[in-house]
């Protein structure tokens, strides 16, 4: 009896480890990326999310740094990691939707 091509699939599944950590009494989510890495912001709420990064060239659009991003409702943003930051490197992001609080996570770029 021959298996199917069915049966010969696996699961395949990520592991996604979170570090959480304070820093001047605020908690944070530790993002690691590489250096060129793209990080996509899905706006998933009914309200234009605003994110500020605390370095105006570490996230660049179209290969040029901003320090502000608006994704419109149901809309998603693209941005690369700046690669002239090196491995230790850290930059701060804050995302917020209207009156929400305010997200804080860090991202660090590993090798």
């Amino acid at each position: 009896m021959k298996d199917s091509d069915e049966s010969k699939k696996t699961d395949s599944s990520a592991q996604f480890n979170l570090r959480i950590f304070t820093e001047n009494r605020k908690t944070h989510t530790r993002i690691p990326v590489k250096r060129k890495d793209t990080l996509v912001f899905h706006n998933d709420s009914k309200e234009t999310l605003r994110i500020t990064v605390d370095k105006d060239d570490a996230l660049l659009d179209c290969g040029k740094g901003v320090d502000l991003i608006k994704v419109e409702p149901g809309q998603s943003r693209s941005l690369v990691v700046n690669p002239k930051y090196p491995v230790g490197s850290v930059f701060k992001y804050t995302a917020t939707i209207a009156g929400s609080e305010t997200e804080d996570p860090i991202i660090i770029i590993e090798e």
